[in-house]
């Protein structure tokens, strides 16, 4: 029943939304495929859940499809935050975390620098990383930059 409402094009977003909740990410009849087409539909609710679902799947051939929710800048932060988050659980390589990390989207680039949190950079790939921070000069740039060292900063 909840793999035919949630495939069911006529039925409400909320509806799908809920068959998907009830579904496990695992499910044999659940296919990434059939994920990945969903990633198209319009409603952000349902977009996030259709992510939490990819990213408890955790299967690679996803990851294009969820790269390109994620640098989305016509995308709804909310849903681009979870496609970074899915990103993580995919194995993301550190070059795209660090190019989301210096997103003009705030919420992005929060969860992209948690995601990048204790990566092993390269020191060019921190060095991209911190010249991406400077050029955006919106965030505490030596919070973000501990927070990817693994020694995330006490607020007094």
């Amino acid at each position: 029943y909840f793999l035919a409402k949630l495939t069911d094009r006529d039925a409400p977003a909320a509806a799908r939304t809920m068959a998907l909740r009830a579904i496990p990410a695992t499910h044999a009849k659940l296919k990434a495929e059939t994920l990945i087409e969903l990633l198209k539909q319009e409603d952000p609710a349902f977009r996030v859940e259709v992510l939490r679902a990819l990213k408890d799947r955790a299967e690679a051939k996803a990851a294009p499809a969820v790269r390109e929710v994620a640098k989305g800048e016509k995308q709804p932060p909310t849903v681009r935050a979870q496609a970074v988050l899915t990103l993580s659980a995919l194995n993301e390589g550190a070059d795209g975390l660090i190019a989301l990390a210096i997103d003009p989207s705030p919420t992005v680039r929060h969860e992209a620098i948690r995601a990048l949190a204790n990566a092993n950079l390269t020191p060019t790939q921190f060095a991209d990383l911190v010249n991406g921070l400077r050029r955006q000069g919106k965030d505490n740039n030596a919070e973000a930059l501990a927070r990817v060292r693994g020694n995330p900063m006490k607020h007094k």
